[in-house]
């Protein structure tokens, strides 16, 4: 089973630095790559410190492309500058589930959280984000991986 829990938490904003991207489904992985790369060398420059897991922010979906931040939480706000965004995830009540395994079955998980949020009574109210707790090249079983989905409530 790919996913661990579905929960409602209540998660407090957080300052990021991200770079945006639209891209194609089979070029996500690289457009995350390079996005990591981009981010972490900015923080440091910025003198920043992370303030935990990478993430990926999906702002928009429709056929076969994604709109997506590819960002870092970090302890102070940071500045924008060229490619560079800074923001934030936003605070709030959301579902949270953590999904196990390879990152082609985390659909399954959204499904899930889909059908959680419906026989809850709840909506969804904003883009969901995903925080990557497992480093896959530190980690080379994807059985392993860990990922927590943040999917924003209505209020």
């Amino acid at each position: 089973m790919p996913m661990i829990a579905i929960a409602r938490r209540a998660v407090t904003a957080q300052a990021t630095l991200f770079v945006p991207y639209t891209t194609s489904m089979p070029q996500l992985s690289g457009r995350i790559d390079e996005g990591l790369g981009k981010v972490y060398a900015a923080v440091t420059a910025q003198g920043l410190t992370p303030a935990g897991p990478p993430f990926v922010r999906y702002m928009a979906m429709s056929a076969g492309m994604a709109d997506i931040e590819v960002g870092v939480p970090v302890t102070a706000a940071g500045r924008s500058a060229g490619e560079i965004h800074a923001g934030e995830l936003p605070g709030g009540v959301a579902a949270v589930a953590v999904h196990a395994g390879a990152y082609d079955t985390l659909r399954e998980t959204y499904r899930a959280m889909e059908r959680w949020v419906a026989d809850e009574g709840l909506r969804f109210g904003g883009a969901p984000w995903e925080s990557y707790l497992t480093d896959p090249h530190r980690t080379p079983d994807q059985a392993d991986w860990r990922t927590e989905i943040y999917w924003p409530l209505a209020q």
